[in-house]
C-alpha cells in the first residue's frame, strides 16, 4: 500500500503486519493447493522420486505452516480484543493479559505500552496509548 505521509502510530503498524501477513497466506496457498491435489491422488503416485518430491513438499509446506502459527499466535488476542479509541494512536484492550498489568514497561514485539487508569469498574480493562 503507497504511503500515506501521515505519522505512524502502532495501530498503522498492526495494519502493515496484516497486509504481510495475508501477502505470505496469498503466497502459501498455489504450495497447498498442489499437495492437496497430490495427497488426494497419492495411490497413482507410483514413481520413487515423485513420491520423494511429493514428501519434500509436505515437508517445506508443514515448515510454513508453522511459521504462519508462530506469527499468529501472538496477536490473536490482540486482534480479537482490539477496540479503537477515541484519537489516532489510541486503543483499548479489555482482556489486557497479567504480566502487562503489572509490569508496564514490558515490551511485546516491538511496542511500548502505556497503562492509564481502568475506565470503568472492571478493573480488568485499561486504557492503552501505544507509541
Amino acid at each position: 500500500m503507497p504511503s500515506t505521509g501521515l505519522q505512524k502510530n502502532t495501530l498503522v503498524l498492526l495494519g502493515e503486519f496484516l497486509y504481510s501477513y495475508q501477502f505470505q497466506l496469498l503466497r502459501l496457498i498455489p504450495f497447498i493447493s498442489r499437495l492437496s491435489d497430490l495427497l488426494q491422488r497419492e495411490a497413482h503416485i507410483t514413481q520413487l522420486q515423485d513420491r520423494i518430491q511429493t514428501q519434500a513438499l509436505s515437508v517445506e509446506i508443514g515448515k510454513a505452516m508453522n511459521e504462519i502459527v508462530l506469527a499468529t499466535v501472538p496477536v490473536v488476542d490482540f486482534f480479537r480484543n482490539l477496540q479503537l479509541g477515541e484519537r489516532p494512536g489510541e486503543f483499548r484492550l479489555p482482556q489486557l493479559n497479567q504480566t502487562n498489568a503489572s509490569n508496564p514497561n514490558q515490551q511485546g514485539s516491538q511496542m511500548h505500552m502505556n497503562l492509564g487508569q481502568p475506565t470503568n469498574s472492571n478493573s480488568n480493562e485499561f486504557c492503552v496509548r501505544i507509541w
